[in-house]
């Protein structure tokens, strides 16, 4: 019965009453987002749906994002990545509008035919070159893992996204002012940490004479107050220091090389390590800086790393201001000290010419060869491009005793500002050539051994022209997917302003 029941001890209990609840409110539907890639040839594609920020990798043919997505849901799909075996150009159509109670499946991609090697992009900025956003061009170039291109320029700071179109989430409208103190101050390097947190380095004078000077960024362009007094620091090695360049090693510890100038008529290569706080490392050379001097005059006009954290710095060396300089090559260990087994003491003095020769950029190989870029002077002013072995001595599998001397142009004044490395060993130099118009954005492609790559460009070579005056390629990077990124400044007839382009690897 429904009375009351004994429990075990014999003690009167209250049945509990069950409720039953009759819901027949059906579940909320949910639909899938999808369509047809057509075109694509390789491997690489990947799109996203912007609202959700799911990304899936895509194959030629119906494809469905694996994820989702109620009836109302506003949605938008892009390429999060283009392909890139082999490179080519995809785009949406029908990307975005409202699920309604049905599966979406008219989004279409549609992929061209691979570009040609030495192509500039079409889908990148105007034809593959951006002039607006950065008044004075770019000096300096970094590329973030998602694509973003960060560029540098004396005071200013500006951030563009994959397409070529200014980062508008970045500072104030896409850029920030680089403050330093001082009258002489100067930005003068940049790179971007894994974290996306962005340091630039150059000089300042706190004191009574120039330091070096680091800034860090925060993502949207603040001044991260965590680093250094407000973001900024500086250190003084007891002369007119400045640095060129700025480098974070697998530890998280920020490498800032350059030269210092302790008296006149003398100046030496210097570097200095901070902690990821922004405070000098002792623990590095000597109370936290080390100084190298080869001759009279030391300069450092670029840095890189080894996978080791060994730090490379490369100038010129001179024993004074009226003879002609030679290529200097330093290498430091990770703390600092400098590496007995390159050269003589950490230090290698080159000169691939009689006449004068200046470095202008540097990359290390997975192998730990050194490539260097820059000029040489003499009958003509020809693109240098140079290998050292991990020793400090000249590569001699590479061009012509370890250098490949380019004469871009037949009697003109070439020469190369800057240098990047392709996954495959091949060769990228950027820099400046003369033309009949005035000169021009000079790319160079080299394959590993060093002679001009006939599949790139016009054997081995391309020209970029913006206005059909005067341009001058400063910086060079290759993106995750290959592209090849060029930066510099360009006259458009009125004002030096941006030159940006990418171009098909």
């Amino acid at each position: 019965g429904h009375g009351a029941r004994a429990d075990p001890v014999g003690q009167p209990t209250a049945e509990v009453p069950v409720t039953i609840l009759d819901d027949e409110t059906p579940l909320p539907q949910a639909f899938t987002i999808g369509g047809q890639v057509t075109g694509l040839v390789g491997s690489g594609l990947i799109l996203q749906e912007v609202g959700s920020g799911r990304e899936d990798s895509v194959q030629n043919g119906a494809f469905t994002f694996q994820t989702q997505f109620a009836s109302g849901t506003s949605y938008e799909v892009r390429v999060r990545t283009q392909p890139s075996n082999p490179i080519q150009s995809c785009t949406v159509t029908n990307s975005s509008g409202t699920v309604s109670d049905a599966n979406i499946t008219n989004v279409a991609v549609t992929c061209s035919a691979p570009e040609s090697s030495g192509a500039l992009d079409p889908l990148f900025g105007t034809g593959g070159k951006v002039v607006t956003g950065m008044p004075g061009g770019a000096d300096h170039m970094a590329v973030q893992g998602d694509g973003k291109i960060v560029l540098l320029r004396d005071h200013l700071l500006a951030r563009y996204l994959a397409d070529g179109t200014q980062d508008t989430t970045f500072g104030t409208g896409g850029s920030v002012a680089v403050n330093f103190t001082g009258i002489s101050q100067i930005a003068s390097a940049l790179v971007v940490q894994d974290d996306g947190r962005i340091l630039v380095a150059g000089n300042g004078r706190p004191s009574t004479a120039d330091d070096f000077a680091v800034a860090r960024f925060n993502v949207d362009g603040t001044l991260d107050d965590s680093f250094g007094t407000g973001g900024i620091t500086y250190v003084d090695f007891g002369g007119t220091d400045r640095a060129t360049g700025v480098r974070v090693q697998s530890t998280g510890r920020i490498v800032v090389t350059g030269y210092t100038v302790p008296q006149f008529g003398q100046s030496d290569f210097a570097a200095a390590r901070l902690t990821e706080a922004g405070v000098l490392d002792s623990s590095f050379g000597t109370a936290g800086r080390t100084v190298v001097s080869l001759q009279a005059l030391d300069i450092a006009h670029a840095s890189a790393l080894t996978h080791l954290d060994e730090i490379v710095l490369a100038g010129s060396t001179a024993t004074d201001a009226g003879s002609s300089g030679d290529t200097a090559i330093v290498r430091l260990l990770a703390d600092g000290a400098p590496d007995a087994s390159f050269g003589g003491e950490g230090r290698a003095s080159v000169a691939f010419s009689t006449g004068n020769e200046e470095v202008a950029d540097i990359l290390v190989q997975p192998d730990r060869k050194i490539v260097i870029a820059g000029f040489l002077s003499g009958s003509n002013t020809n693109m240098l491009v140079a290998r050292l072995n991990t020793d400090g001595t000249r590569d001699t599998g590479f061009g012509t005793d370890g250098l490949q001397s380019i004469e871009y142009s037949s009697g003109g004044a070439d020469s190369a500002n800057a240098i990047a490395l392709q996954n495959n060993g091949s060769i990228v130099v950027a820099g400046v050539a003369t033309s009949v118009t005035g000169t021009d954005f000079a790319l160079v492609r080299l394959t590993a051994a060093g002679a001009l790559d006939e599949t790139f460009g016009a054997a081995g070579q391309l020209s970029i022209d913006f206005f059909g005056a005067a341009d001058s390629a400063r910086a060079v990077k290759i993106q995750a997917d290959g592209r090849i990124v060029v930066a510099g400044v360009t006259w458009n007839s009125s004002s030096w302003v941006l030159g940006l382009a990418r171009v098909i690897p």
